[in-house]
């Protein structure tokens, strides 16, 4: 190849922003990493390898070769590589250039997300200047080196990210431990510094939030207690639900609270006995059992509660009794069966040993079941026709003419399955009609085979007949056989056409 004249002038260092580095916007947002990724682009135009470019040595431009990195050695100019060689430098070079982005992103990371200058400056340098020995070596060409110069910026830089990470961390403890204290001082000076480090994370934000609360909450507290103090325990309840309300993680919240409701009860208890034997001498006796329940709840071996609940039981159980007997009764003999189940139930609940109240419900019971099944028969007859629903339907009906509380309903039923029982009990004679030539199947009874006319004595119910004829196109009849049924014709109506 025929050497070229062209001098190539000294390049700038691909991280020369780190030598004039000016004062960076206040937040890093995602308009930052934009351009960022923008520079490492043009750099990476600005680079680009051309292996079929040969060198001359040019002195003059050599001494314009910024002092930071050094001056060139005076044969820097050489034949153009061989192909390989060239690739393997090509491949070099980009590999330094994804590292010094990779560095370039991070240090922006730390500079404007995490203000690295307040607190790891020393740190950053360390980086800095592995990350400016790189561009040295960029510049000379001297890729592998500047690969590993760039690759030891990185591991520096994310050394800085990770004391950044930890910081925060030890801030927000600081900060937590601050606020289960309820020292207002030092859990907002430690959210601060955390906030400067990381000021979009929401673990930080929702520990400021809590921050902002322990003045409020400190004075809440203090009012609750002195509530406390004089016997207001109710008053003082309500204040620690307000705590609650602010930061329901509040340190001692939950013990505060039983306390006070200890307070309470103590002042419940006789209040709640004077209202219970209040509302028995009125012979309110729904309002003294609640009263006296509650003070057992407060206090389980009150004998004096203990004591109220018997004389209810004694005054009130009674007629509570006498009222639910008369409602079931009542229930029973209107064929309001659920109702009647009801009423018995609530005595058992009194006095699960009450013997009429047993049978009232096992009466009420038996009464439904029995009306359920006999509105099913009148409801589908047809299933009469399987003589173990038939046997079943005759029992049911003769257990009905036994029940004691029969009222227009059930006696209405009753009629109407022996009418359907008579209708279904005796077998009828069922004419079918055919053209010799077609196979019939009748369901429940099997294959009749082909004929003119067959009579079948058949018990009442639905059928579903089948007709098959070579030629024709299957014939499918449903019946319900009842005594009178007219003759059935089962014959081929309709031919297929053969092609």
């Amino acid at each position: 190849m025929t050497a070229s004249n062209e001098t190539i002038a000294p390049q700038k260092a691909p991280l020369t922003h780190l030598q004039n580095k000016k004062k960076g916007p206040t937040r890093w947002d995602w308009r930052v990493i934009a351009v960022a990724a923008a520079v490492v682009a043009v750099i990476a135009l600005a680079f680009s390898f051309r292996p079929d470019v040969e060198v001359i040595p040019n002195p003059a431009a050599s001494q314009t070769v910024s002092p930071d990195v050094g001056s060139a050695p005076s044969n820097v100019a050489q034949a153009t590589p061989p192909p390989f060689e060239a690739t393997q430098r090509a491949l070099a070079r980009e590999r330094a250039q994804k590292a010094l982005a990779a560095f370039v992103e991070k240090q922006i990371i730390l500079e404007q997300g995490m203000h690295v200058n307040s607190w790891g400056a020393d740190l950053l340098a360390e980086a800095l200047a592995a990350a400016k020995q790189g561009d040295a070596d960029f510049v000379l060409e001297r890729f592998p080196e500047s690969l590993a110069a760039y690759d030891q910026a990185v591991t520096l830089i994310n050394g800085v990210l990770d004391e950044g990470e930890r910081r925060h961390s030890q801030h927000l403890e600081n900060s937590l431990a601050g606020v289960e204290a309820l020292d207002y001082t030092e859990a907002s000076r430690e959210i601060d510094a955390a906030l400067l480090l990381k000021p979009s994370d929401a673990a930080t934000l929702a520990l400021k939030a809590r921050v902002e609360n322990i003045p409020a909450i400190q004075t809440i507290l203090r009012n609750a207690k002195n509530h406390e103090l004089s016997g207001r325990f109710d008053d003082a309840l309500a204040l620690y639900e307000d705590v609650r309300k602010l930061d329901p993680s509040t340190q001692g919240l939950d013990a505060l609270i039983t306390s006070s409701k200890s307070g309470q009860a103590g002042n419940n208890l006789q209040s709640l006995l004077s209202q219970g034997f209040s509302r028995l001498s009125a012979s309110d006796f729904e309002a003294a059992r609640k009263a006296f329940t509650a003070a057992l709840r407060l206090d389980p071996g009150n004998d004096m509660a203990t004591g109220g609940l018997q004389q209810v039981a004694e005054q009130n159980d009674l007629a509570i009794i006498g009222k639910h007997r008369n409602a079931g009764d009542l229930a029973l003999s209107k064929e309001r069966w659920q109702d009647a189940q009801n009423s018995f139930v609530a005595i058992l609940k009194i006095d699960a040993n009450i013997q009429f109240a047993k049978d009232g419900l096992a009466d009420a019971k038996e009464h439904q079941r029995i009306q359920t099944i006999l509105t099913k028969i009148s409801q589908q007859p047809q299933r009469l026709s399987a003589q173990s629903l038939y046997l079943e339907a005759q029992t049911i009906v003769s257990e009905a003419n036994t029940l004691a509380y029969r009222g227009t309903t059930l006696n209405n039923l009753v009629a109407e399955g022996a009418r359907l029982l008579d209708l279904y009990r005796d077998p009828v004679d069922v004419t079918f009609m055919s053209d010799n030539a077609t196979e019939i199947i009748v369901s429940n009874i099997g294959r009749l085979g082909r004929f003119d006319q067959k009579v079948l004595n058949m018990r009442p119910g639905q059928y579903t007949i089948r007709g098959s004829q070579r030629g024709c196109k299957d014939i499918y009849i449903s019946i319900e056989v009842i005594p009178g049924i007219n003759p059935i014709d089962v014959s081929c109506a309709e031919r297929l056409v053969e092609n």
